[in-house]
């Protein structure tokens, strides 16, 4: 009779731990799928925010005012932790102004760059969004991965270049290993 009432308890033990380590994970998987969302968010909020501030000019103009521009993208750069950089390339894969690096690195070619390409080779639909792979760097060596959206000009929308928002990986590996470190209370 202990063996088996030591068996039923155990049992009974052992199925409350499964079911309570599968209801944390449940709440984990929804806070970081919550947490993506917004961060993601943040980015095409971003991205409005810089169509908004280029909207109209020119490539020519936005070399003309490269300075103030820098100032202005590196002010979005700092206040979202998430985001290592923006980037302003034109039609050709050239950059025309950045938020960190000043000035920007006319004779940098970024046309191989996958971001680059599925704008321009029609991959991917002029109101699309999209999302690199972690890749290095070429300027500075950061390893970051890409959010870009095409930028487009004229009446008829016509490809002009790529918006593109530098992503930190190690922001989400920081907030994915709180959670992970973190008990969930139920």
């Amino acid at each position: 009779t202990p063996v088996v009432l030591f068996a039923a308890i155990a049992n009974t033990t052992y199925e409350q731990h499964f079911r309570d380590a599968r209801i944390n994970a449940y709440r984990s998987l929804a806070i970081v799928r919550e947490h993506a969302t917004r961060v993601f968010e943040t980015h095409d909020l971003i991205a409005a925010q810089v169509e908004l501030l280029l909207r109209d000019l020119s490539d020519e103009q936005i070399r003309a005012q490269e300075a103030p521009l820098n100032i202005e993208l590196k002010a979005l750069v700092d206040r979202h932790a998430q985001v290592q950089d923006i980037w302003i390339v034109d039609r050709d894969g050239r950059p025309l102004v950045t938020g960190n690096v000043f000035p920007a690195p006319a004779n940098l070619d970024l046309s191989d760059r996958n971001y680059y390409r599925v704008f321009r080779e029609g991959k991917l639909g002029l109101d699309g969004t999209y999302i690199s792979s972690v890749l290095q760097g070429r300027v500075k060596g950061a390893t970051f991965f890409q959010v870009a959206k095409a930028r487009v000009s004229g009446a008829k929308p016509e490809f002009n270049g790529v918006d593109v928002v530098s992503v930190e990986p190690r922001y989400f590996e920081g907030f994915f290993r709180s959670v992970a470190e973190e008990p969930i209370q139920s």
